[in-house]
Order: structure tokens, then C-alpha cells, then sequence
């Protein structure tokens, strides 16, 4: 077993020594680490490249490429891990993990021989810390015990909240399994576009391992400029492929509680569209036209079913009544009460 540590690279200068350091203290050396630079911009490429002049006992590949976005990044990554690497592993560059994470990593697959192994995570914003809770309790899944995940991994009740992470990072993948599930990921997606790889290999491999609140864990940094999330203008493009996918996927199923998860997850993102839309640059009409889109969506309005209301915020259930009235002034109204409230939000977290 040999694991390919994958980070890919943008405009991080500040914290990629960190990152790239925390992986180079492994007790276990067996291992390779690629650094995919996309672009960046500021001096991210030359501390990659000064990593390569340092001589160490492990292998460092360097990738310098055209800016193609996170997704083109790390699938480039994948692309040249050697052959003789049976696992990936992706930490993102303003993260790190502790210094016997891949030593426990190595010990827990030898010990379940799973697919898929997901470990603690603990969330850094500033100086304080905290350890993840995943609702979906340690052990070993197979087919015999499956649906205990299926049941809640996206929604475990209320707003967006995961019964496990679906990020790529904090998890041990089989390369194999990776590899087969790429072609879901399109290049232009940025938003979702992790879930949009998870979700498959979750619902077709063979064994998950849950291993939360070990010593050893993944560090996910939470940065004040990632909380000011700007206005993206493909947002509904991308929700509309990850999800497709999604519902896709999970119907091929025919398991009701896997595709009631997919429909509650969906309509948490289109509610997340619908907020990124009060940052629209272009003007009152753009935005309406948008919501009148969002408001036409026959795959919201029946995904919506599944979702118990009475377990999002306030916030939250304007959101949705914004969306699902057909009273123009009332879209307008909330419109306008929605964006204020953002605009207020954003102007504490500056602060």
C-alpha cells in the first residue's frame, strides 16, 4: 500500500508552507506528494518548486498549469500519481493534518481493508478549534449495514446538515475507485463539485470505514475571506450537473432513503442559489429573472416534499417563500428583506 497526497494549488502563499510541511513531518514515509499549481498568481508556484530542490526521501512532483479551476487541479493530480500508488489521498492547500495521519491511515486499512476511510476533522477558524461531529457512528459498513448511511448522509435533519463529510478531503480513497468515478466531475463545476465524486464512490464501493474522534485527524481551516462568499455567476450550472448526477445515481438505486437524501440536499442548494442571487452585480430585473427560474423548477418544487421546513432557521424558510410564491410584489419584498439581512451579516463578519 503507497498513498498519493494530492494538493492542489491557487493564490495560497500565506498557509502552503504549512500545508505542504504537515505532510512532509509523516512518521511514514511511504508515500508521494504532488503539488498541482494552477496558475497561481502570487508566489505559490515558486514554493512549490523550492520544495523540489530540497533533497528528501520522498518522491515530490511538481505540476505548473494554465488556471482551469479547483476540479481541472486536482484532476490533474490524479493523472500522474504512479503506478505503484494504491490509494489518494487530497488535502487542500490552506489546510494540514497531523503528524502521524498517514501512519493511521495505513494501521485502519490494514485493519478494515476499506474503500473509502473517513477520519476525524477538526474545524480551525483563528484560534479556536473544533472537532467535527459526524452523526454516523465509527465502524465498518458494507452491503449487510449500508443503509445506516444512506439514510443520513446527506441530511441528518435541518439545513444542509451532513450525517458525513462529503468533501474529498479527510478521507483515504482507493485510486481505483477514484479513477472510475471521475468522469461524473465536470471541469466547469464550482459548487458541489466534491459531492459530485464522493456520492458515487459512497454508493459503489464495497466497505466504508467511519473512524471520528481519534487524535489523528485532518485539519480544515476557516478562513474570513472563505466565509464572504462572492457572487458566482455559475452556481445554478453547477447545481444543476452535480445534482442531476445525484438523482440520477441514487434513483438507479431504487432506495427511497438514499433518494429522499439527494431531494432534501437539493433543495438546501438551490436555497444557497437563491442567496448567492442577492449578490447579483446586474440589477433588480437579472435577479428576478433568475428567481423566476428557481420558482418554474418542477424538480424543486417536488424535491421540496421530502424536506420538513419546521427543521430550517427562519432565515431559511424566508428563503423558500421567496422562491415558491406567485405574488410578484411579494418576491420583490423579500427580495429586498433578504438582501438587507445579507448585507448585514457580511458587515459584521469584516469586522
Amino acid at each position: 500500500m503507497k498513498i498519493a497526497v494530492i494538493i492542489p494549488i491557487f493564490n495560497v502563499e500565506k498557509y502552503l508552507n504549512n500545508c505542504i510541511d504537515s505532510i512532509l513531518r509523516q512518521s511514514n514515509r511511504n508515500f508521494e506528494l504532488i503539488l498541482v499549481d494552477d496558475g497561481s498568481t502570487d508566489n505559490s508556484g515558486k514554493i512549490c518548486d523550492e520544495y523540489l530542490e530540497n533533497k528528501l526521501d520522498i518522491v515530490i512532483k511538481v505540476i505548473h498549469k494554465k488556471n482551469g479551476g479547483l476540479v481541472s487541479a486536482w484532476k490533474k493530480g490524479v493523472s500522474v500519481v504512479s503506478s505503484d500508488c494504491t490509494h489518494i489521498l487530497f488535502v487542500d492547500p490552506d489546510d494540514w493534518v497531523s503528524d502521524d495521519y498517514l501512519s493511521f491511515l495505513y494501521k485502519r486499512y490494514l485493519n478494515s481493508n476499506a474503500d473509502i476511510i473517513i477520519t476525524s476533522i477538526t474545524k480551525v477558524q483563528g484560534r479556536n478549534s473544533t472537532l467535527v461531529k459526524f452523526s454516523i457512528a465509527n465502524g465498518t459498513y458494507t452491503s449487510k449495514n449500508i443503509d445506516t448511511i444512506y439514510s443520513h448522509l446527506l441530511n441528518n435533519g435541518g439545513f444542509f446538515t451532513r450525517g458525513l463529510p462529503v468533501n474529498r478531503w479527510g478521507k483515504l480513497l482507493k485510486k481505483d475507485l477514484v479513477i472510475k468515478n471521475m468522469h461524473y466531475v465536470s471541469d466547469d463545476v464550482t459548487f458541489a463539485e466534491d459531492l459530485n465524486l464522493i456520492f458515487p464512490m459512497i454508493i459503489k464501493c464495497s466497505t466504508i470505514e467511519v473512524v471520528q474522534n481519534s487524535s489523528e485527524t485532518y485539519y480544515y481551516r476557516i478562513r474570513k475571506d472563505s466565509m464572504l462568499r462572492k457572487y458566482d455567476a455559475n452556481m445554478w450550472n453547477s447545481i444543476s450537473k452535480v445534482y442531476s448526477t445525484l438523482m440520477s445515481i441514487s434513483g438507479k438505486t431504487n432506495n427511497l432513503k438514499l433518494i429522499q437524501q439527494v431531494n432534501k440536499d437539493y433543495v438546501g442548494a438551490v436555497n444557497l442559489c437563491y442567496k448567492n442571487n442577492l449578490e447579483n452585480t446586474n440589477g433588480l430585473k437579472e435577479a428576478l429573472r433568475f428567481i423566476t427560474i428557481l420558482h418554474t423548477d418542477s424538480i424543486f418544487m417536488n424535491a421540496l416534499k421530502d424536506v420538513n421546513l419546521r427543521e430550517y432557521s427562519y432565515i431559511d424558510r424566508l428563503v423558500i417563500s421567496a422562491i415558491t410564491t406567485n405574488n410578484k410584489s411579494l418576491k420583490i419584498c423579500f427580495f429586498y428583506v433578504l438582501k438587507e439581512m445579507k448585507s448585514a451579516r457580511n458587515a459584521l463578519l469584516r469586522n
